[in-house]
């Protein structure tokens, strides 16, 4: 039984260091790996809620780990950016190779014509999430106009930018202005446990989280369900996309290899390690469908805008996205 699995260990071994090393006399160096130079973008609100040296090393094991599986040496650079507007700079000139962004940004930097959205994250088993308004049900909120000058809380951290828009496209629907000028207070905090709890103790009047999040803490005190009401839901959006630059790389082949290797992250250790730190099940392939209701409110917050800088009435239906 011992000699059995010593064998199968030396097996495993074997398979790990590359079938093609069994072919080979010792005295054969194996083949160079061809060395690649990625530059990856991130933006600092990414890392929200984590530790951001932890991410990067993470990124950076990954992407190693991915290269050598496909016979590359990467050396990555990881830049992380704290404005849209240095980001954009380097996405339009041609700096970087791999980006990770919310959807928000994607849609303000203007990035179609710079890379391609690739793949998108799927947390608790979906890509796509609904924000819920939530108020008690014993304090009579009805609606986002009974909000008016109260304090709402949001849930703003990696997996989570579209919160405040969505609340700017209610308010401007309920003929309040945009959010900060409608409520009393909007204050962002990264757990969603730290935005429902304080509304169920009646310490803050509303807050908005996103459906899945309000899910698990209901399972686990189903006194939540109970007691808090939803005020309003949004369309399923996706927050977030990884894009893969249309310039910048030596090949085709270089560029297609990154984009299938992304696809095997869940089957890597390094590729379950970020995906864990980021709280992320594993990665789809994107569909231009996923960004439509993104851009939708997008478009009708632009729109609010515009109309307020001509000094006109805000040209928004009465439905929010």
């Amino acid at each position: 039984m011992k000699t059995s699995g010593n064998l199968l260990r030396a097996v495993l071994a074997l398979a790990a260091f590359g079938v093609a090393a069994v072919f080979t006399s010792a005295a054969d160096e194996p083949p160079a790996l061809r060395e690649v130079p990625l530059v990856v973008g991130l933006a600092r609100s990414s890392f929200t809620g984590l530790n951001e040296n932890d991410a990067v090393a993470a990124y950076r094991s990954f992407v190693t780990a991915m290269g050598r599986k496909r016979g590359y040496e990467i050396h990555s650079v990881i830049r992380i950016f704290d404005t849209n507007e240095d980001f954009a700079q380097a996405l339009h000139g041609g700096e970087l190779q791999f980006i990770v962004v919310s959807t928000w940004q994607y849609l303000e930097m203007n990035m179609r014509t710079y890379a391609d959205p690739s793949f998108v994250p799927v947390i608790s088993g979906s890509s796509q999430h609904r924000l819920l308004l939530l108020a008690r049900r014993a304090a009579g909120i009805r609606t986002v106009a009974d909000l008016a000058g109260k304090p709402v809380l949001v849930v703003w951290n990696g997996n989570n930018h579209l919160a405040e828009p969505w609340l700017d496209s209610l308010c401007l629907d309920a003929g309040l202005g945009l959010a900060t000028h409608a409520f009393g207070s909007v204050r962002s905090v990264v757990k969603p446990s730290a935005a429902v709890l304080p509304v169920f103790f009646g310490r803050v009047p509303a807050c908005v989280v996103d459906d899945s999040a309000f899910s698990v803490l209901s399972e686990l005190n189903p006194q939540i369900e109970r007691e808090l009401a939803v005020i309003a839901t949004s369309a399923p959006m996706l927050d977030a996309v990884a894009c893969i630059s249309r310039s910048g790389w030596r090949s085709i082949e270089e560029r297609e290899s990154f984009r299938h290797s992304l696809l095997e992250a869940h089957d890597d250790t390094a590729g379950r390690q970020i995906l864990t730190l980021f709280k992320v099940d594993g990665l789809h392939p994107f569909e231009p469908a996923q960004l439509d209701s993104v851009a939708a409110l997008h478009l009708r917050l632009q729109r609010a805008r515009d109309a307020a800088l001509a000094g006109s009435p805000t040209p928004l239906s009465s439905s929010s996205p």
